[in-house]
């Protein structure tokens, strides 16, 4: 079965002209495909944001490519999230770029532990 996508969310810029109702961007996180492993088209750059809401630890992977710079190994492999239960450290960040990370189609792939490892991508 295909990995599920995971949309990135926009984020209002600091001179849009919105309404009131809109004037800040309201983003949720997805909990993960962890039989099928999810993807984010990398347009853009993007920032990933990666929760466990779990009491216990899980652990994520996210596959990188071989780069214009030499790098054939930039795979973040099985890094540990802390769960809830663990400390309050149970959200990670990182930026991303097409360069060394997005696959022939163009996404970043990931796989997740279990579904309690919750994705957010915000475009950058």
């Amino acid at each position: 079965m295909a990995a599920t996508r995971i949309t990135p969310t926009t984020v209002l810029g600091s001179n849009t002209s919105e309404s009131a109702a809109t004037q800040l961007t309201i983003a949720d996180f997805a909990a993960s495909d962890a039989t099928n492993g999810n993807v984010v088209t990398l347009d853009t750059d993007i920032l990933l944001g990666i929760n466990n809401s779990a009491a216990g630890d899980g652990t994520i992977t996210i596959t990188g490519v071989t780069d214009p710079y030499g790098r054939t190994n930039t795979a973040i492999t099985t890094v540990t999230v802390d769960g809830t239960g663990t400390s309050s450290n149970n959200t990670v960040w990182r930026k991303f770029s097409r360069v060394g990370w997005a696959d022939a189609a163009g996404d970043l792939n990931i796989t997740t532990s279990a579904t309690t490892m919750n994705l957010l991508a915000i475009e950058i």
